[in-house]
């Protein structure tokens, strides 16, 4: 098992329990009338649109934190792998 000791122990490892915790508590997807999901700035006209849920503006600051290079997520029961592009 000596791979997984260095495997955990060159790696920064971020959980993140539920990124959008307010909802969660909430039992709402919606952060006020902005779906957290929906609200990053990506082909947007009007740039005020985006980073208006707490959630949004969260998970923003931990990926320009951390500069992850992969990111894996469970999200409403679909395995995803994600990278930065």
């Amino acid at each position: 098992r000596k791979w997984l000791a260095r495997l955990v122990t060159t790696r920064r490892i971020v959980v993140v329990p539920t990124a959008n915790a307010l909802g969660y508590y909430q039992n709402r997807r919606e952060e006020g009338k902005v779906d957290p999901n929906r609200d990053f700035p990506y082909d947007l006209e009007d740039d005020s649109k985006c980073m208006q849920t707490i959630a949004g503006r969260t998970l923003n600051e931990i990926y320009r934190e951390h500069m992850f290079q992969l990111a894996f997520t469970f999200h409403a029961g679909m395995e995803v792998v994600g990278y930065e592009w």
